[in-house]
């Protein structure tokens, strides 16, 4: 296999191993050996890495940032498709739009898109509004290039952490009220409990069956839940807070789930995820991949008559 692969295939026995099978969030759930992790080249490596894991039936997981909270990034005793290699970009900027490799970061993306004049705008107004509300403990806002801000991480140095993410149906008082009360008790090394991707704007003008994400409602927000911690000892505290803050905010989710950062695995929140658009994704997944190779995402397994 090592032949064939333009990129490296790293294994167990190899030096290079310990940090080709970590991932962004690491804890005892997430700590897994894979059997390889090929580090692809290119569209190639990735058709001959596919080939090999059906092949065989070996586990598969796939790799971009590796920045899955439930560590879908990696495995045990199979193959890891890591397409961080994989960095390029081509920007059309008459179409706005993209092409690019499966390795790239957002950070870099903006980078590309700033030289073409593709960046976000800024929200004057509506950090003005949110000042007006009361006098914030700290204000670290300010008028910056918006490519800078994807170097601003706050993040506390620690050796694991955990992460668990969810949607509210809205801002409420009563579900701030369950976020001040769970933070004010937490445990561990740098915890946060963080709202952001609020749905407004041009996401919710998009019918919710054109694409596979359909949550689309103006007023839904992600919200995640976080701690960190150096002593081993400290998992299972900071891991069960982690748990029964996301638990006590879930009567305000409406079940919705948002894909990019989910707390939860199974039909459930893979339906929580889609939606009304499961029932059509289920039986693309059908045509597309039968077997259900890959399955180390927000699963949806393929639908059968």
């Amino acid at each position: 296999m090592r032949s064939r692969l333009k990129g490296q295939l790293i294994l167990p026995s190899e030096p290079a191993y310990e940090s080709a099978r970590s991932v962004f969030w690491k804890n005892p759930s997430t700590d897994r050996r894979p059997a390889a992790v090929a580090r692809c080249a290119g569209p190639d490596d990735l058709l001959r890495c596919i080939e090999l894991a059906s092949e065989h039936g070996l586990p598969l997981a796939v790799r971009s940032g590796g920045h899955s909270f439930l560590g879908w990034g990696t495995c045990d005793d199979g193959l890891v498709i890591d397409l961080s290699p994989m960095k390029s970009i081509a920007i059309d900027p008459a179409a706005r739009s993209a092409r690019i490799g499966g390795g790239v970061f957002t950070q870099e993306l903006v980078e590309a898109a700033g030289r073409h004049g593709l960046v976000p705008a800024q929200a004057d107004e509506f950090i003005a509004a949110l000042r007006a509300v009361a006098r914030p403990l700290a204000d670290t806002v300010e008028r910056r290039p918006y490519r800078s801000t994807f170097g601003i991480t706050g993040a506390v140095p620690r050796q694991f952490s955990v992460v668990k993410g969810s949607f509210l149906e809205r801002l409420a008082d009563e579900s701030l009220d369950v976020v001040l009360d769970r933070i004010a008790g937490a445990p561990g090394v740098g915890p946060a409990i963080g709202l952001d991707h609020y749905m407004h704007g041009e996401v919710c003008r998009v019918d919710p069956a054109a694409t596979a994400f359909v949550h689309r409602r103006p007023g839904i927000v992600h919200v995640w839940v976080n701690t960190g911690w150096n002593n081993p000892a400290d998992a299972a505290a900071c891991t069960r807070w982690v748990e029964e803050t996301w638990a006590a905010l879930q009567p305000f989710s409406g079940g919705q789930v948002y894909a990019n950062f989910p707390g939860a695995e199974g039909e459930r929140a893979s339906q929580g995820a889609y939606g009304e658009n499961y029932a059509r994704l289920a039986r693309l997944k059908l045509e597309l991949d039968p077997t259900n190779l890959f399955r180390q995402n927000q699963n949806i397994a393929p639908l059968r008559a």
